[in-house]
C-alpha cells in the first residue's frame, strides 16, 4: 500500500518553548503515521542539531521537501512565521494544505480517515465535507 507523503508543520520558535515545540511536533509525526500517511518533517532532527543562526538554510531545505510531498498539514496551536512560508510554498506548487491548528486530535483523525479513505478510491473529500468537519471543530 502507498502512502501518501504529508509534510507536517508545526510551530518552532526559539527561546524555552523550542525543545517542548519539537517534542510536541514528533508527537503530531508519530500521529499522522498512525492515521496512514508517511509524515516528513526535517526540520525537528535540523533544529536539534543546528543553531538558531542557521534558519534560513533550515528552511530552504523544508521548502524542497514540501515541494516533493503530496500534501501539508499545518498542527499545532497556532500558524506561525514560518509555517506561513511553508504553507504560502505549498500553496503555490498547487499543493494542497490542510489546517489542523484548530482541531483537537480526535476531530484531526476524522477528517484524515476521509482523507485516506479518499484516496484509496482516488478521490477527494468534498469541500462540504470538509466544510461539515469545520464546523464541527468550532
Amino acid at each position: 500500500m502507498s502512502r501518501p507523503l504529508v509534510y507536517i508543520a508545526h510551530p518552532l520558535g526559539r527561546g524555552p518553548d523550542r525543545e517542548e515545540n519539537r517534542k510536541r511536533a514528533s508527537r503530531w509525526v508519530a500521529w499522522a503515521a498512525e492515521q496512514g500517511v508517511a509524515p516528513v518533517a526535517p526540520w525537528i532532527t535540523l533544529s536539534g542539531e543546528w543553531s538558531e543562526d542557521r534558519r534560513e538554510e533550515g528552511l530552504e531545505i523544508d521548502l524542497a521537501v514540501v515541494e516533493r510531498c503530496d500534501e501539508l498539514w499545518a498542527v499545532g496551536p497556532r500558524i506561525s512565521p514560518g509555517m506561513s512560508l511553508e504553507v504560502a510554498h505549498a500553496r503555490f506548487r498547487h499543493i494542497p494544505v490542510r489546517d489542523l491548528t484548530k482541531c483537537d486530535e480526535a476531530h484531526a483523525a476524522m477528517w484524515v480517515r476521509q482523507f485516506v479513505r479518499a484516496r484509496k478510491t482516488s478521490t477527494t473529500p468534498s469541500e462540504l465535507e470538509i466544510r461539515d468537519l469545520a464546523d464541527v471543530i468550532r
